[in-house]
Parts: structure tokens; C-alpha cells; sequence
């Protein structure tokens, strides 16, 4: 597999902005109709300490993205996670998470709670720790809700 990093970048940097374009696409493409309330974000959204963007880079190429932010003082969201069409099955999405709880364990969250409207997506991230919760957000593009209890250094 070629190299794969993860870097963090601002949310309105033009690398984001280009992937979350692809996002839009795709979303309006797969259910029909581009994302409303419940699912919509604000730069603000993702600054740090308790938030963060991400992109993940495949020989240098911007194959995806993730964002972290707060939900609560105790619990964050994973929010816009992407990987383009032709990164997919390469563990571009795994990396990603892993930056977002990294850096949610690091600001002291117990937990990240995510929401989907995608069936695949949901066998991911139930391997990868997350089990389906009740709806959390009231999100009207969501079917699927998730969450993962994060360890901290001095308790899991």
C-alpha cells in the first residue's frame, strides 16, 4: 500500500473544502438529496482544544477526511468522514477514526458518538469498537447512530 498519513488542517482550507465538495456529491448521489439540519456543521465546530479537522493523505494526494467536535464536556462526535471512492478499502477510514479518538482522548472525552445513514458503514465501525446507540441528535439523514467508550490514561 502506497504511504498513508493523516494531517490535521483547518476546516476551511481548500483541501477540506474540495473533499467535503466530493462528500456533498456523493451524499446527494446515494440518498437523494443533500444534507439538511441535523447533520450540519459550522467551522467553529472543529476548532481546537476540543475539536479537530483531519485529512488523510495517500501519496500525497487528499483521499479523505474526518472531523472531531464537542458534543458536551464529556462526549464528542466524529463528523464528516470520507474517504474518496478510489482510497477506499486500503484502511483509510480506520486511520482517520483512530486520529479522531486520539485526539478525543487527549481533550478528555469518554466518549465519541457518530451517526450514519449507511448500512455499510455501519459494519466498519462496529468493528472497529462502536456499538448502535438510540438516536442522539434528532438528525433526519441519519438511520444509524453509534458510540465509543474511550479510554483515558488513568482508567479504560
Amino acid at each position: 500500500m502506497p504511504p498513508l498519513s493523516v494531517v490535521e488542517e483547518d476546516f476551511l482550507a481548500p483541501v477540506v473544502q474540495a473533499l467535503l465538495r466530493e462528500w456533498g456529491r456523493e451524499t446527494e448521489t446515494e440518498f437523494g438529496s443533500r444534507p439538511t439540519r441535523g447533520s450540519m456543521v459550522s467551522p467553529n465546530d472543529f476548532e481546537p482544544p476540543k475539536g479537530a479537522f483531519f485529512v488523510a493523505m495517500l501519496s500525497g494526494a487528499a483521499v479523505g477526511c474526518a472531523g472531531l467536535r464537542r458534543l458536551n464536556d464529556t462526549e464528542g462526535e466524529v463528523k464528516r468522514l470520507f474517504v474518496s471512492t478510489l482510497a477506499r478499502r486500503q484502511g483509510v477510514a480506520g486511520v482517520l477514526l483512530s486520529a479522531v479518538e486520539q485526539r478525543a482522548a487527549a481533550v478528555r472525552f469518554s466518549s465519541l458518538r457518530l451517526d450514519t445513514n449507511s448500512d455499510a458503514a455501519v459494519a466498519l465501525f462496529v468493528s472497529l469498537g462502536y456499538r448502535p446507540i438510540v438516536d442522539y441528535n434528532g438528525n433526519p439523514n441519519a438511520r444509524h447512530w453509534l458510540e465509543k467508550r474511550l479510554c483515558r490514561p488513568t482508567r479504560c
